[in-house]
């Protein structure tokens, strides 16, 4: 199956930052014929922790689609930082078994993404020799004070977002 199409492709002219947006609130309902408009051709993926770089969409699609989940994608965006065509986000993504905190560093042009470097970094403990000084993060990537993310399709009051995909204020792209 060919998921590559430009049935969903966002306008060139969309803010690198509402295009990764757009990519996390897609990967959340792996609605990979929705994420792959935002792919460009161009595109490689790499994961330097183990030393993988997916070139072109179809490869990164076909590893999304293979990846063995549990159950439903849950991707939570906690901060996005836009300078320019570079995005940065920390996310948790979960399928109800597994967990994780990735950091992505997206590349944007003319409305697509051409590279994403993404670490996915294990949990640790804290060492006991600092323990004295440190409290737990409660839910890890958020902290009212530094504006964090309300969520990934809702505005800072909550509110759904006009959704670039179907022009109308939805909750989910």
């Amino acid at each position: 199956m060919n998921d590559v199409s430009d049935t969903a492709a966002l306008p060139a002219d969309t803010p690198p930052a509402e295009v990764v947006r757009c990519y996390w609130q897609r990967m959340q309902g792996r609605d990979f014929r929705g994420v792959a408009p935002l792919l460009g051709p161009e595109l490689t993926v790499d994961w330097p922790q183990s030393n993988e770089r997916f070139r072109g969409p179809e490869r990164f699609l076909q590893m999304n689609r293979e990846y063995p989940a549990h159950g439903p994608w849950t991707v939570q965006l906690h901060r996005l930082v836009a300078d320019g065509a570079q995005v940065v986000t920390q996310v948790t993504v979960g399928d109800g078994v597994q967990r994780a905190e990735p950091v992505s560093f997206f590349e944007v042009a003319a409305g697509r993404i051409r590279r994403i470097v993404e670490y996915w970094p294990e949990p640790f403990a804290p060492a006991t020799d600092r323990r004295h000084l440190s409290e737990p993060i409660a839910e890890v990537g958020v902290d009212a004070s530094a504006g964090a993310e309300p969520g990934a399709a809702a505005d800072a009051a909550g509110a759904p977002r006009p959704c670039p995909r179907r022009r109308r204020r939805c909750r989910a792209c």
